[in-house]
């Protein structure tokens, strides 16, 4: 629908808060798509770390989300610094910059791309703790087919053991 007008003159998002579309030049979209995909990126391996340590700490689902609540923040942080550093130098080449009213600039950046900053977090953790399972399924399957490597070994050992005496008899016959 149309954007409802203040009595101020100034447009109003539309109803349920729903941005009409804009356009960026594409050099600006592609900084922001560059932020918005290889920031996270750039975290994911200290995520995984974090994950590799609380599995093989065996921490509690408590203590484990703990953790990942204050990695979710530090992330999000980033995140933020990032897009605002971003954001900012727009400002700076609109000339915009000493316009702008930073902290309300601040808070909506923030507030705009956490449930995006959440979701890729919980994403990456999600990822990470199915790779640890799956490296630990396929070390115990690794530990179980040499276990039984073993047995089968131990057993042929017992055969060959039973074996010979039979082979020394025979041949200690033949000499005889």
């Amino acid at each position: 629908g149309e954007s409802v007008t203040r009595a101020t003159g100034e447009a109003e998002l539309p109803p349920l808060g729903i941005r009409p579309p804009m356009s960026l030049p594409i050099g600006r979209l592609l900084a922001l798509n560059f932020t918005l995909w290889w920031i996270p990126a750039a975290l994911a391996p200290s995520i995984f770390r974090l994950v590799e340590w609380l599995s093989r700490t065996g921490a509690a689902w408590t203590r484990s989300a703990l953790y990942h609540v204050g990695a979710l923040f530090g992330f999000s942080i980033i995140h933020f610094i990032a897009f605002f550093l971003l954001y900012g130098s727009f400002w700076w080449l609109d000339g915009r910059l000493q316009k702008m009213p930073l902290l309300s600039s601040a808070q909506t950046i923030y507030l705009d791309n956490i449930n995006w900053t959440i979701a890729t977090y919980s994403s990456i953790a999600i990822l990470g703790y199915a790779l640890n399972l799956r490296r630990r399924n396929h070390d115990r399957a690794l530990q179980v087919a040499k276990l039984e490597t073993e047995l089968v070994e131990a057993r042929l050992g017992a055969l060959a053991g039973e074996l010979q005496p039979e082979f020394l008899y025979g041949a200690l016959d033949t000499v005889a």
